[in-house]
């Protein structure tokens, strides 16, 4: 069965190629992604139910620590969020899944999609 990937990060070139890196290792799978959190939470507002969410950690004007929480807590969503992140010693936020260091290898990142995806 198909799973939708709902990814953000406000780096064009950053989430453009991992975008097309997840649309190659997953190509059954639909990748929307979005150069802000708030036009995520709107998707997921407006319907729509990512069976995973990858998120930068800094991006403005929102960042991806508010964007798991809006998600968690005011939409209920239930799927995992992973957080990419750049900043070292990262071990634990609130209404995140996983946290991951950037920048992310082809291999670990095809392992996290197959980890949250292929449980089912």
């Amino acid at each position: 069965m198909a799973k939708l990937i709902f990814y953000v990060d406000d780096d064009v070139a950053v989430r453009t190629a991992n975008a097309r890196l997840m649309r190659r290792l997953r190509p059954a799978d639909t990748v929307i992604d979005f150069g802000n959190p708030l036009e995520l939470f709107e998707a997921v507002r407006d319907g729509g139910r990512p069976d995973l969410v990858i998120t930068d950690r800094t991006m403005g004007p929102t960042n991806g620590e508010d964007l798991a929480r809006l998600l968690q807590v005011d939409l209920n969503q239930q799927g995992p969020i992973v957080m990419l992140t750049g900043d070292a010693g990262l071990s634990k936020i609130p209404h995140v899944t996983q946290i991951v260091a950037k920048p992310i290898s082809r291999d670990d990142l095809a392992a996290l999609l197959a980890h949250y995806l292929d449980k089912h």
